[in-house]
């Protein structure tokens, strides 16, 4: 008869699901609840894993990592857009909505779509001359042309 142990109880699953488990909680991305549910464990098991020091310094570790590079933020900022994506969309359709908080939502669905990237990746960006008048006297002037590419 074999017992699982905290760091064995689903061997079907792959080598490193403690460490991702380890780094989602550090993450504080999902909920203790929710990664139950994700990784397939009982509220007994979930408990018995991240009482263990092993996994607690996985998760400390995890959450050094995270950081040094700043992920939390950004995956909390996209969960945060991502779950305000419909409150976009309701303003962006609302007639009865102001024209300044209809384009701004426009805009912000523009860009978490990536059709701002795509027009930088295409060169379908403004440019800018900037001529400098009078370069000896002491108060020169300078005129700005900024000019939208021709459309093909």
């Amino acid at each position: 008869m074999t017992t699982n142990t905290a760091l064995d109880i689903h061997p079907r699953k792959k080598d490193d699901w403690l460490t991702d488990l380890a780094f989602e909680l550090a993450l504080r991305y999902y909920t203790p609840e929710e990664l139950q549910l994700r990784y397939e464990l009982t509220p007994e098991q979930f408990e018995t894993i991240t009482s263990k020091e092993q996994f607690k310094q996985l998760q400390l570790a995890a959450a050094r990592n995270i950081d040094e590079r700043g992920k939390q933020f950004k995956v909390l900022a996209r969960k945060l857009a991502t779950e305000s994506l419909p409150n976009l969309f309701e303003i962006a359709a609302d007639q009865d909505a102001s024209h300044s908080d209809r384009i701004a939502a426009v805009t912000a669905l523009s860009r978490f779509a990536g059709f701002d990237k795509q027009e930088q990746a295409s060169g379908n960006t403004a440019f800018q001359v900037v001529f400098n008048m009078g370069t000896h006297a002491p108060t020169s002037g300078s005129v700005t042309i900024d000019q939208e590419p021709a459309s093909d």
